[in-house]
C-alpha cells in the first residue's frame, strides 16, 4: 500500500503502488516506462526499478500537502526535505480545493484502488501519468507534483 518511486537517469521520477510480495502496480509500458502500449499493470519490484537499485517511499502528511520522499536501498533510509515546488496563486487555489478532497487510504484500500484500474490505457503525460495514478490510489486526488512544478505551480 506504499506509493514508491524511482529517480530515472533521464531526470524524471517514476511512481507505482507497492502491493506486497515484491510486486508493484504502475502506469507504464510492459517493456519500459514509455516504450509501446502504456497501461496500468502489475510487475515485479525489479522490473519497476529497471536499471536503478534505489527507490523512495512517499510519506504523506495527514492534511493535503506535498509528501516526503524516504530513500530506500535495502536497509539504508534517508529522509529528504519536503518537495520544493515554487509557490503561486495556482498552488494556493489547488490546496483549498484538494484539502477538502484529500483522504489517506489504508494500505489495503490503496492496493484495492490500484487493482481497480488494472488494464487502463488512458495515459497522458500532463493529466494522467504514473504519478497521478499512484497518488490517487493513496489520497483520492489525481495529481502530479512533477507536472505542477513544470507548470510553475
Amino acid at each position: 500500500g506504499d506509493v514508491i518511486g524511482v529517480k530515472r537517469k533521464m531526470g524524471y521520477k517514476h511512481f507505482g503502488v507497492y502491493i506486497g510480495k515484491g510486486k508493484v502496480i504502475h502506469y507504464a509500458s510492459t517493456s519500459g516506462d514509455f516504450c509501446g502500449n502504456i497501461c496500468i499493470h502489475e510487475t515485479t519490484l525489479n522490473n519497476f526499478l529497471g536499471e536503478d537499485d534505489e527507490y523512495f517511499i512517499l510519506e504523506f502528511p495527514s492534511v493535503y500537502g506535498s509528501p516526503k520522499e524516504v530513500n530506500t536501498k535495502l536497509s539504508d533510509k534517508i529522509v529528504n526535505d519536503l518537495l520544493n515546488i515554487r509557490p503561486s496563486m495556482r498552488k494556493v487555489l489547488r490546496f483549498l480545493k484538494n484539502s477538502s478532497e484529500y483522504h489517506l487510504y489504508s494500505p489495503k484500500e490503496t492496493v484495492r484502488r490500484a487493482r481497480s484500474r488494472l488494464g487502463e490505457s488512458s495515459y497522458n503525460l500532463a493529466t494522467n501519468n504514473c504519478e497521478h495514478f499512484a497518488i490517487w490510489c493513496k489520497t483520492g486526488i489525481s495529481e502530479s507534483h512533477q507536472v505542477n512544478a513544470l507548470l510553475g505551480g
